[in-house]
């Protein structure tokens, strides 16, 4: 498999069944090999999850961008 990252054969597959499993990817036979591809509806499952959290993290994050454009950092008491 592909040495660059790392990965071997093996351990490529067990990800890819397990990303499949979780329903965030199909795959179907092609030969010999298996072609993977994103499913979007496991996709959107997690976007729908995130949902909940998005404004939470909206209101910390524009905080935080108004300390770093002060020139702040965070955790400075000055």
């Amino acid at each position: 498999m592909d040495r660059e990252f790392g990965l071997v054969q093996p351990a490529t597959s067990r990800h890819l069944r397990r990303l499949r499993e979780a329903g965030l990817v199909r795959s179907r036979p092609d030969g010999s090999r298996r072609l993977y591809s994103i499913d979007p509806s496991g996709l959107r499952d997690i976007d729908v999850w995130l949902d909940q959290f998005r404004g939470l993290w909206s209101s910390a994050l524009s905080a935080l961008e108004a300390e770093v454009c002060r020139g702040k950092t965070p955790g400075d008491e000055t």
